[in-house]
C-alpha cells in the first residue's frame, strides 16, 4: 500500500512544549517508562505513582497541571523536566498513527509543531517502526494496569 510518507519525512524536535500542552492529550505510561523516570528522579515507583500518575480509562497516565492543562513535567519555560527519559509516547511524537493518516493531516500538524519538515529525514521503515512500537507500548500500558 502506497503511503504519503514512502519517501520519508523530516522532523527535529524544537523542544517548544506544544505537544506537552495538548488539552485532549493523555500520556500513557508503560512500566519501562516508570523504571527510567524513577531512576532519573531518584524516587520510588510508589512515590512516582502517587505524585505523577493518575488512572484514566483503566490506564496510568501522566498527570496534567490543572484540568486539561499541560503535562506535569512541562516547566514554566516550556521545557520537559525529564526530557532524557521522557515517556516513549513522547519520544515517538509526531510519528503517531493518527498523525500519519494523510498528507493533509501531517501538513496541518506543521501549524502546531515547528519541527515538522526540518532536520533528520526519517525513512518509511523508521516511521513505521515508531508507530508499531508506540502501539505496542500503549498495549503494555494496559497490561501493566491489569497486574
Amino acid at each position: 500500500m502506497v503511503k504519503f510518507y514512502d519517501k520519508g519525512l523530516r522532523f527535529s524536535c524544537q523542544q517548544c512544549g506544544n505537544c506537552c500542552s495538548l488539552e485532549e492529550g493523555d500520556i500513557y505510561i508503560s512500566f519501562e517508562d516508570v523504571v527510567a523516570i524513577t531512576e532519573y528522579l531518584g524516587i520510588t515507583e510508589k512515590r512516582f505513582e502517587e505524585e505523577y500518575l493518575q488512572i484514566r480509562d483503566r490506564f496510568y497516565v501522566v498527570k496534567q497541571n490543572g484540568e486539561n492543562g499541560p503535562c506535569i513535567f512541562l516547566t514554566e519555560d516550556r521545557t520537559c523536566s525529564i526530557y532524557p527519559v521522557r515517556p516513549y509516547q513522547c519520544r515517538t511524537f509526531p510519528f503517531w498513527k493518527e498523525n500519519l493518516t494523510s498528507k493533509k493531516t501531517w501538513d496541518d500538524l506543521k501549524k502546531f509543531c515547528s519541527g515538522i519538515g526540518i532536520g533528520k529525514l526519517f525513512t518509511k521503515s523508521e516511521i513505521d517502526d515508531k508507530v508499531t512500537r508506540d502501539l505496542k507500548r500503549f498495549k503494555e500500558s494496559l497490561q501493566w494496569m491489569e497486574k
